[in-house]
């Protein structure tokens, strides 16, 4: 009897390694099911196992500043269902880089407390955003 558990943990993660990277919101919600689900999502192996068994990671989607004729702005636009929030505050922030599912914003507002000028990093799949005052040697 005690092989039961394992035969069923082990179909558990042959069905999550098929789930498709392009919609992460079924990882998250299988994670939510319970503790067992939850452990083997979080798993080191299990992650090796998933990005081994879909190679390359899903491109969520871009962002893209926007020149309108009263402000210019920035905006994410979704290539999956994945609809993450907007940018906090598109007005003002312009999009100098993105990696590892992170966007790099220079803002010209007070969105941040970093003053008049700062950079931003936002993570769209946890709407955080992280405000840096702007370097030296970019000021002058």
């Amino acid at each position: 009897m005690s092989s039961q558990p394992v035969l069923l943990e082990e179909l558990v993660e042959d069905i999550f390694l098929r789930l498709p990277p392009e919609e992460p919101k079924h990882l998250v919600r299988a994670s939510s099911i319970c503790k067992p689900w939850r452990r083997i999502l979080a798993d080191r192996g299990f992650r090796c196992r998933y990005r081994e068994f879909h190679r390359t990671p899903p491109v969520l989607g871009f962002l893209q500043d926007i020149q309108g004729l009263r402000y210019d702005f920035s905006r994410f636009i979704p290539t999956s269902s994945f609809r993450p929030a907007q940018p906090p505050s598109p007005r003002g922030w312009y999009v100098l880089d993105a990696h590892h599912g992170r966007g790099l914003f220079f803002t010209s507002s007070s969105n941040c407390d970093a003053g008049d000028f700062g950079l931003s990093v936002w993570d769209p799949t946890t709407d955080k955003q992280h405000c840096l005052p702007m370097p030296f040697s970019l000021e002058d």
